[in-house]
């Protein structure tokens, strides 16, 4: 006899499966099951090579999307000038400033926003592995939007182009393969090179250098030149002192005998000169006073040139009348 089949726990297990069916929707899904996306269409003039269905849509770097569909569209001579990218919003991602979410499935809020200078544009994510992003943002230079379609199922965003295909093509027309070689054969070089140079002999030439170089400055014959030296400067500047020291009192009795010798040589002429007074004009003395009266004059000019130079060069003494300096010991009548 077969047993009857229970309802309670048939239930149970179909509640269970629908369950664990919702809850592997919702893990691998990442939510798409529940999220609200709105679809749109960019129309793109440059070649999307890298941009694959899935790629993300950021807005200012913040992923709000993802890239739904790529077409091709082709104009009415055949030629395929643009190329239509369906890309989906997710409306969880982006709200107003009122804290409303559902703000892309208002075309007015979207035209609005492109007037303001909303655009579309590809984008590098790597240039490593060559994949493309679609970024949306806000362009002041962006000018009128130009918009392909006529009329269609999705709302368009104009996009701007921002170089990166070119700069993408001069990346291709660099000769990779050109440069990996010539980086080679320098490599190549500079290993010959280094090969060619007599390092050993170098390092040993370095080294002995060296040690003759320690060899000199811990030597003892260095050590006493360096002591004797001391030695010497000591012994000189000793000598100059004492010479300093002799030197003051010799001037200073010089200073005094020079200066008593014009006091007398002025004295004497002083007495010349009375003596002339008392002789006529007409005696054949005054031919002779007035030759001494001269001679005095000269010498007493000597002796203050003397005085003066002793005063200002006190070493003169020592070292004698050089130069410029010496004294005019024949001053002219």
């Amino acid at each position: 006899m077969s047993m009857k089949a229970n309802p309670a726990k048939i239930g149970a297990f179909v509640v269970g499966g629908l369950v664990l069916l919702v809850g592997t929707i919702v893990l691998f899904g990442s939510g798409r099951f529940f999220s609200h996306r709105v679809p749109l269409v960019v129309y793109f003039s440059d070649s999307v090579n890298g941009l694959v269905v899935g790629a993300p849509v950021k807005f200012k770097g913040v992923p709000v999307g993802t890239v739904k569909r790529i077409q091709i569209k082709v104009d009415d001579t055949g030629e395929a000038s643009r190329i239509p990218v369906v890309i989906e919003i997710d409306e969880k991602q982006v709200l107003s400033s009122g804290g409303t979410s559902e703000i892309f499935k208002n075309p007015n809020y979207v035209k609005d926003q492109i007037n303001k200078g909303l655009r579309a544009s590809l984008e590098s994510e790597s240039f490593i592995t060559g994949k493309l992003y679609i970024a949306l943002d806000y362009y002041k230079n962006a000018g009128p939007p130009q918009f392909v379609q006529k009329e269609g199922p999705y709302q368009e965003i104009p996009s701007i182009s921002t170089g990166l295909s070119e700069f993408i093509k001069s990346i291709g027309r660099i000769d990779i393969v050109g440069i990996s070689t010539k980086l080679d054969e320098t490599l190549t070089q500079l290993n010959q090179l280094v090969g060619q140079l007599q390092v050993k002999q170098m390092s040993e030439g370095v080294v002995k250098v060296l040690n003759s170089a320690d060899k000199l400055i811990n030597s003892s014959d260095l050590k006493d030149a360096i002591i004797s030296l001391g030695k010497t400067s000591e012994e000189t500047r000793k000598v100059l002192t004492r010479l300093d020291q002799q030197l003051d009192p010799l001037t200073t009795g010089i200073n005094t005998t020079t200066a008593e010798a014009t006091k007398s040589l002025t004295e004497l002429r002083q007495t010349l000169e009375q003596i002339r007074g008392l002789v006529g004009s007409d005696s054949p003395l005054i031919g002779q006073i007035d030759g001494a009266l001269q001679e005095f004059s000269d010498a007493s000019r000597s002796v203050r040139i003397l005085s003066d130079y002793l005063a200002r060069n006190p070493k003169a003494i020592l070292t004698g009348k050089k130069g410029s300096a010496q004294l005019n010991e024949h001053p002219q009548k």
